[in-house]
């Protein structure tokens, strides 16, 4: 007999999904005596099977089939196309949450460039995010309470710069950039050399200089054991993000024939990268430091080391910038994306328990799937002599792929913890992972 639980909640889902109660559906108690070595299989229907003709081995056998791991945009349908196209408003499903992140939504975006129907739908997105600028910053969040107040984020406006890029090296459509969208541009350059947020401000280096200690402006949210900011000052992420900004802004500019406009931005770019190569590049460490403020100037090698290196624009010299890929493929590479600190500063057998009660852990324990598009531009960037590069890069990250068949079957998690085995952490239907496959491995195709 089928039974209903009627107004089923959630318990730990209000503050985070839009949809947290439903009805469920029991379709009712099966019981089976199985010999040693035998096996049972359940086949179930929307539809009544008592009319339906099935071949039953058939069936399985394309089932089985469908579970195989193919490293092409098969592996990612219905999944991810059917989510971006232009007939939805956004992806329903837990995709949804009440407070979606805007640094994850601008880094889902390039997926769209790669997948049918994307293009109109990347545009719909990005006018409708530069809608939510407030004084050149955008929100945090892109639904949600907050979701059109100016966040705290230092990086997260700066990603729509890279956007801009990845759209016109995809299309070649100038069209698009209208005036509205480079006033819209221009007013984030703007609010970061004025200094419209108090804690957010480029100084007479021409680095962007973030934070306080108080306010989390950082991707990597680390905390001090008194609860203070750790991150904070001059970050290497954020200051090549603004150095590509600069760049992008003028050749946009230079592409649209206002090229008086666009030697303003390049001399401010030139000065921004003199600064970085001064103060970021750690002497014979073949590392950048991770923050530098009045404090200190730390050395820990952290996933941040790689977000420079997967930018359009360098920041570095070929020669450095390829002996820091060479300490990222040692040290956070995994067959799984990256990890935020170095294999050796890891926990060989954290808990998922664990996880949710020390916050820090959250972040530098877990390997984060995501990654790999990053990953992958770099290498791209510094390792076009490698004529093997693609098709080793496809093999190393095969576990990734397998992920596929394993939790929530067609999707990947947010993040895993290494132990014995990949143990899923986050999200298991975690969109960020999925966009961030999908385009890397268009990125890989040979």
């Amino acid at each position: 007999a089928n039974l209903w639980y009627h107004n089923f909640k959630y318990m730990k889902d209000p503050e985070t999904y839009s949809d947290w109660n439903e009805d469920l559906f029991n379709p009712g108690f099966f019981q089976a005596k199985l010999a040693p070595y035998e096996s049972l299989d359940l086949y179930f229907s929307t539809e009544n099977m008592d009319t339906l003709e099935i071949d039953y081995e058939a069936f399985y056998r394309t089932e089985a089939k469908n579970r195989e791991v193919v490293p092409d945009e098969s592996l990612f349908v219905p999944n991810l196309p059917a989510l971006l196209s232009s007939k939805t408003e956004w992806p329903s499903l837990s995709y949804l949450k009440s407070d979606f992140s805007m640094r994850n939504l601008l880094l889902i975006m390039p997926a769209m460039l790669f997948s049918e129907n994307g293009i109109e739908q990347f545009k719909h997105f990005f006018m409708k995010i530069l809608k939510r600028l407030d004084q050149g910053r955008l929100p945090d969040k892109f639904s949600g309470k907050n979701s059109h107040v100016a966040g705290n984020a230092a990086d997260t406006t700066l990603w729509l710069f890279i956007l801009a890029y990845y759209y016109y090296d995809h299309t070649s459509d100038l069209s698009f950039f209208t005036s509205e969208v480079m006033d819209a541009l221009k007013s984030v350059i703007n609010a970061n050399i004025r200094g419209a947020n108090t804690t957010i401000y480029m100084d007479k280096s021409g680095l962007i200089f973030s934070g306080n200690g108080k306010q989390q402006t950082s991707f990597l949210p680390l905390t001090s054991a008194d609860g203070s900011v750790l991150r904070h000052g001059y970050l290497p992420e954020v200051n090549a993000l603004w150095y590509n900004a600069l760049m992008i802004m003028a050749e946009l500019l230079k592409l649209t024939g206002k090229r008086r406009s666009a030697n303003k931005y390049l001399k401010n770019a030139k000065h921004t990268l003199k600064s970085f190569q001064e103060k970021f590049i750690q002497s014979g460490q073949d590392a950048l430091y991770d923050y530098i403020n009045h404090l200190q100037q730390d050395t820990t090698f952290r996933l941040t080391q790689i977000v420079p290196l997967a930018l359009p624009f360098p920041v570095l010299d070929n020669v450095l910038a390829k002996k820091i890929l060479t300490r990222v493929d040692k040290e956070l590479v995994t067959p799984y994306g990256l990890g935020f600190i170095p294999k050796n500063r890891r926990k060989n057998s954290v808990s998922v328990q664990q996880l949710s009660q020390l916050p820090n852990l959250f972040y530098t324990e877990p390997i984060w799937l995501w990654t790999v598009s990053l990953y992958a531009r770099a290498c791209l960037n510094y390792k076009l002599d490698d004529s093997n590069l693609k098709l080793d890069l496809e093999k190393y990250f095969w576990p990734l792929l397998e992920l596929r068949n394993e939790g929530l079957l067609g999707f990947f998690p947010e993040a895993v913890l290494l132990n014995e085995e990949p143990i899923p952490v986050g999200n298991e239907d975690s969109l960020l992972s999925l966009a961030n496959i999908y385009v890397a491995f268009n990125l890989l195709k040979v």
